[in-house]
């Protein structure tokens, strides 16, 4: 089942703190501020934001505004809202979305990128290797590689869209993660994307952004197959 928007905007909020957009004792911005941001009503901002302070992600104090707390109380409720977005339909969406979007991405950057581009590329991939063989934040270098493949196709408007849903994608990443072997199979799948990039091979580059969008959908199917049977490690 869909989440409604007060969900929505609360797993948008939360996905922000989880990838260090507002940090700990961070101020979130004003109530309007947000609503320009997530093109809602003040009261639907208020339920998103009195869910996450029920769960003690947020305090609200008069006269202070809203501070994002601790990090143990983010992962006290963690698990619940990443398995929640792992069964929203909308991820669906959001799969098919990057389907149409990044393959022809991937296409224009080998055509159009300069050497700028193609060393920034070559740089992200750099920096999701270092980070899958540490283990830390590969979910995060994940998004930041997919980004730096857009910004190639020296087109704004794929570099935009995809910017328009980071967050989301940096909390499912994080939450397919889990699965085994799914970090070396994005990695090696990644390397391929950017070596047809370097090459100028657009058709070899869309194939490639293809089947490591087919590979992201089977491992999102494995994770909620693990958070139907409670075994996850989320």
């Amino acid at each position: 089942m869909r989440q409604n928007l007060s969900q929505s905007v609360a797993a948008q909020l939360l996905a922000s703190v989880s990838s260090g957009e507002f940090a700990v004792g961070d101020k979130l911005p004003t109530e309007r501020e947000l609503m320009v941001r997530y093109g809602v009503g003040r009261n639907t901002i208020r339920e998103a934001v009195q869910s996450l302070v029920a769960q003690s992600i947020f305090d609200v104090r008069p006269g202070r505004g809203t501070t994002v707390l601790g990090v143990d109380g983010r992962r006290a409720i963690e698990r619940e809202h990443l398995e929640r977005l792992l069964t929203d339909t909308a991820v669906d969406d959001l799969y098919e979305f990057r389907m149409l979007l990044e393959t022809e991405a991937a296409a224009r950057a080998a055509e159009r990128a300069g050497p700028q581009e193609r060393a920034e590329v070559a740089a992200a991939l750099r920096r999701y290797e270092e980070a899958a063989e540490a283990g830390v934040d590969a979910y995060r270098r994940d998004v930041e590689f997919h980004a730096a493949v857009a910004k190639a196709s020296m087109n704004s408007a794929y570099s935009a869209a995809l910017a328009a849903v980071s967050n989301t994608l940096v909390a499912v990443r994080r939450a397919t993660d889990t699965v085994p072997g799914a970090v070396q199979r994005a990695s090696i799948e990644h390397q391929a994307i950017a070596e047809f990039i370097l090459e100028r091979n657009s058709e070899g580059a869309r194939a490639a952004m293809v089947v490591h969008i087919e590979t992201a959908r089977r491992t999102l199917a494995v994770a909620r197959a693990a958070q139907r049977h409670g075994d996850s490690a989320l």
